[in-house]
């Protein structure tokens, strides 16, 4: 008797948040917190059955949470608290109503609890999505958890032990190791690649359906000997010799080669490349082997397609220099960046440099500095577009001196229309530019001599005819007024030979005034007139009237041009004019029709000393400058020049210029 009180003291006297010792830091809030106002009461008064499981529940190091009582009130450990995250449930949660702050999950938990109260067997489950709230949000989170009942002291469920722990990692990284199987999967669908495994251990060789089909065998795993049967005997003991060399441990593992296939009821062969590992283990033991073949077949082919081109092209540019270094003429060739890649023999002999000199650089140091800019900027505008570019300019011989060079630059395009660059025909044209510098300082000087002893015989022919305007003398005055259209026409002529000088030195200048262009185009018609009265001059007037442009050198372009469709229309005496005016533009159309011009020559019909030929030229006065001074005219008015002619049928020159100055 005395026994047992001594029992019941000693029991009585254990603190009744023994069991809080070394709980960690769930143990010192549950020993915090004041449970006088909660359901569950003062600790003391706590049934020792809850306390044995909260001792179990806080000194485990496994994530466990208990559910306890008729309002399932929250117990967690520090191993569980982790997973609350820092802005949720915690530390709220401890001694609180579960459905309270499980709310967003509870419609799944709560059957799971009931089902364990009610006194039904554990509830197990692996990698189940639960979402939670944490850190101020609903996260996805996979838990694998079991749920098992807790009993009271009269052997009661009073509870739910809930064992879990997070496995969201987990699952994720299955799905990503998922993801990236799949997508290895559709790689080596989508390259057209077979793929092979090899055990050299128990001499098992796996491969996928592709291989097995390139390969003629029938299912996945394979007799590696078996497999040799299908390289053709070309390659098969070369395959076999570098299967083996990359399984012995001095070559690395690494397995890279092409060779033929026989193709499965089929003369054709099927090229692949092989490329594979080997693996070694510790002790330096070949322990697996594998890899991919990629059927090169196509590839294979382009590149025995690429080679014979290649030689091909070889013969040809062989040929190619051959004749370049034959040729009379300097040739130099560019590619797609305007790189100098061939120059021919004449040209290393003419300029006395080597050919590495000019080999990758544009060749613009040997050409004169006064030329060089323009040069440069013609060729680049030619280049852009990829059209022909000619230009003439002075190149640096060997002897130091400079020598004017005529370029005409062709553009070079592949058989698929590809830009290559261009190739250069380069003559020395020095002797003729230096003939016609002595012929343009003789027009000049002729031009100014010719002048005033024409000027006096027009004024003194004027002067008779003036005194003898009253005579009966018929033939007197047929002859004054045959020497006076012969003075006109001579008169235009030194005048033409005067602005050609002026052109030359750049002494052509334009003086801009407002004036009535159709006016200036009557009068130029009734000036015709009175030369050539057997002519039919039709004019059809634009809407417009007034333009900012130099007077006397656009009637000097309407003369000319009115004065040539006459002298090329001895058997027509019809010629027609008109105007039009744009917003911005007038142009003006003078058409005859007479001999015509030949298509080829219609670019050249503005060259100086250019002239139609044909039967009659001969008997038409004129030295072809009128079109070439016309030109610049219209040129230096911003405006363009052109004709449109048909041989035998008469042509259409037009002119269009600003309607004010540009």
């Amino acid at each position: 008797m005395k026994m047992g009180k001594t029992i019941k003291k000693n029991i009585s006297a254990i603190p009744h948040d023994s069991f809080l010792r070394n709980a960690g830091e769930m143990g010192q809030l549950i020993r915090a917190k004041n449970w006088g106002d909660t359901v569950l009461g003062p600790m003391e008064n706590w049934p020792q059955s809850l306390k044995t499981g909260l001792s179990i529940l806080l000194h485990s190091k496994f994530p466990k949470f208990l559910f306890w009582g008729p309002d399932l009130i929250c117990f967690y450990n520090d191993a569980f608290r982790p997973s609350l995250g820092k802005e949720g449930k915690h530390p709220d949660m401890l001694g609180s109503r579960g459905e309270d702050y499980w709310g967003e999950i509870w419609d799944i938990i709560k059957p799971l609890i009931d089902q364990v109260l009610d006194g039904y067997e554990a509830v197990w489950s692996e990698d189940q999505l639960i979402p939670i709230y944490r850190n101020g949000a609903i996260e996805n989170v996979y838990w694998t958890f079991s749920y098992s009942p807790i009993s009271d002291e009269s052997g009661k469920v009073a509870g739910v032990w809930v064992t879990c722990i997070e496995t969201t990692q987990k699952v994720f990284t299955m799905q990503e190791l998922e993801e990236s199987k799949d997508q290895l999967h559709f790689a080596i669908e989508a390259a057209n690649l077979a793929t092979w495994d090899y055990n050299p251990k128990l001499n098992l060789f796996r491969a996928n359906k592709r291989l097995q089909e390139w390969f003629n065998l029938d299912g996945p795993d394979i007799n590696p000997e078996i497999a040799y049967l299908s390289v053709c005997e070309i390659d098969r003991e070369r395959v076999r010799k570098a299967i083996e060399w990359a399984m012995t441990y001095e070559s690395g593992g690494a397995y890279d080669i092409t060779y033929l296939l026989y193709e499965k009821n089929s003369v054709k062969k099927r090229v692949v490349r092989a490329i594979g590992r080997a693996w070694f283990n510790e002790n330096k033991e070949v322990y697996r082997f594998n890899g991919i073949l990629q059927d090169v077949t196509e590839q294979h082919v382009a590149e025995a397609k690429v080679q014979a081109a290649m030689h091909k092209l070889s013969e040809s540019e062989i040929r190619f220099r051959n004749v370049a270094n034959s040729a009379p003429v300097l040739i130099k060739m560019t590619d797609d960046q305007a790189r100098i890649r061939f120059v021919n023999k004449l040209w290393l002999d003419f300029t006395g440099r080597a050919a590495d000199y000019y080999l990758g650089s544009t060749a613009l140091m040997d050409i004169h500095q006064d030329e060089r800019e323009t040069t440069k900027s013609k060729y680049e505008v030619a280049f852009k577009l990829q059209k022909e570019y000619r230009a003439e300019y002075r190149v640096k011989r060997k002897d130091g001196s400079y020598r004017w060079i005529s370029n005409i630059g062709v553009p070079r395009f592949t058989e698929d229309g590809n830009f290559e660059g261009y190739i250069h025909a380069l003559m020395d044209i020095h002797d003729i530019k230096m003939q016609e510098h002595q012929k343009d300082l003789f027009i000049g000087m002729a031009s100014h001599e010719l002048k005033t002893p024409v000027t006096s015989i027009k004024g003194y022919t004027q002067v008779l005819q003036s005194a003898y305007k009253d005579s009966d003398d018929k033939l007197l005055k047929s002859s004054l007024d045959i020497i006076d259209k012969q003075i006109r026409v001579l008169t235009n002529l030194i005048s033409d030979l005067l602005d050609l000088s002026k052109m030359k030195t750049g002494g052509l200048d334009l003086n801009f005034e407002t004036f009535n262009l159709n006016n200036l185009i009557v009068a130029a018609i009734r000036e015709m007139k009175l030369i050539n009265p057997t002519y039919e001059f039709t004019f059809v007037k634009g809407e417009g009237t007034t333009i900012v442009a130099d007077k006397n050198r656009i009637r000097q372009v309407l003369i000319n041009l009115l004065t040539n469709a006459v002298k090329y229309s001895p058997h027509s005496k019809l010629i027609e004019i008109k105007s039009i005016f744009t917003k911005n533009t007038v142009s003006v159309h003078i058409r005859d029709f007479g001999i015509g011009i030949k298509k080829e020559n219609q670019k050249k019909i503005f060259d100086r000393f250019f002239r139609e030929e044909g039967k009659d030229e001969k008997t038409f006065p004129g030295f072809g400058i009128g079109l070439y001074i016309a030109s610049d005219i219209i040129k230096k008015h911003k405006g363009t020049i052109g004709v449109k002619s048909e041989k035998g049928k008469g042509s259409d020159f037009h002119i269009t210029i600003p309607i004010v100055k540009s």
